[in-house]
């Protein structure tokens, strides 16, 4: 029997159809809207302003829903190095489109695109969970915990104690969690802030408020709608369109947990390829 909600694969279709949205936006419209401001009547400047607001706030919906599956990639492939392989081959295959979508050139060090941060922030995650075994096995504390999200999880239950999957769990062992929750969060800072630090220099999509976002997402990552709400407060922080992200939050709490459909590669190749397509429709029309 197929689960109600959304599966993996329907969450990438809305956010690949967003993020389509808000880079037309970005380039197309942007440029509409400059050549109305020069030549045009006052409505036509204000209109295109308006489409090119609206195609960039609707845009806000994809990088959580991003980060939200990137997690979910992180818990469950096969391999996290072929994945963190993919997610670098195509930072540098979209390089090129993405300056030329945006920049009208080749070589633009100012802004790289989200393959990059993405990249970065499975590096982190990976990073920050070798440190925390590292520091279990210095403290005693293997075995004590599973996901990040568990032991808040264990804590919020506590005292449930009727429960079949609480079975045995006294409040002094959920404060014992509680603290370990603390204490793996924190360590995991370790390969976070770096690797913020990281997307900060090299100028990558969202930059480091983008890895810090991803970091939020793993450590509640069984806690899909408290996850969501704090990553899009912490967009909001760092830019305040980003607050229309905020509708993405009951996609990725209707997420039923199953992959769906997969395209294996179908949504790699679409990045690269669509920011080729509207730097030639950009092209086309005169704009660059």
């Amino acid at each position: 029997m197929q689960k109600r909600g959304l599966s993996g694969a329907a969450l990438k279709w809305i956010a690949v159809l967003c993020m389509a949205i808000d880079h037309t936006g970005a380039t197309v419209a942007l440029q509409h809207f400059y050549r109305m401001a020069a030549v045009g009547t006052y409505t036509q400047y204000y209109t295109a302003y308006t489409v090119y607001y609206v195609m960039r706030c609707i845009g806000r919906f994809s990088f959580p829903v991003y980060c939200f599956l990137l997690v979910e990639g992180f818990f469950h492939t096969r391999s996290r190095g072929k994945y963190l392989r993919n997610l670098a081959v195509f930072a540098l295959v979209s390089e090129i489109p993405f300056d030329l979508a945006f920049y009208d050139t080749v070589f633009e060090t100012s802004h790289q695109n989200v393959f990059l941060t993405l990249a970065i922030g499975l590096a982190a995650l990976w990073l920050a969970e070798l440190v925390w075994d590292r520091v279990k096995e210095r403290t005693g504390r293997a075995g004590k915990t599973a996901s990040p999200a568990e032991r808040l999880s264990v804590t919020e239950n506590a005292s449930e104690a009727g429960k079949a999957n609480m079975a045995g769990t006294s409040p002094l062992s959920a404060s014992l969690l509680t603290r370990d929750f603390a204490l793996r969060a924190v360590v995991g800072l370790a390969a976070v802030i770096p690797a913020a630090a990281l997307a900060q220099i090299l100028n990558t999509d969202y930059g480091g408020w983008g890895v810090a976002v991803i970091y939020i997402f793993y450590l509640l990552h069984d806690w899909k709608t408290l996850a969501a709400v704090a990553g899009v407060v912490a967009l909001t922080i760092m830019q305040s369109i980003e607050i229309f992200g905020f509708p993405g939050i009951f996609c990725i709490n209707a997420y039923n947990g199953t992959r769906g459909r997969q395209m294996k590669y179908f949504f790699y190749v679409f990045y690269p390829v669509h920011l080729l397509l509207l730097y030639g429709l950009c092209r086309a029309l005169g704009y660059y």
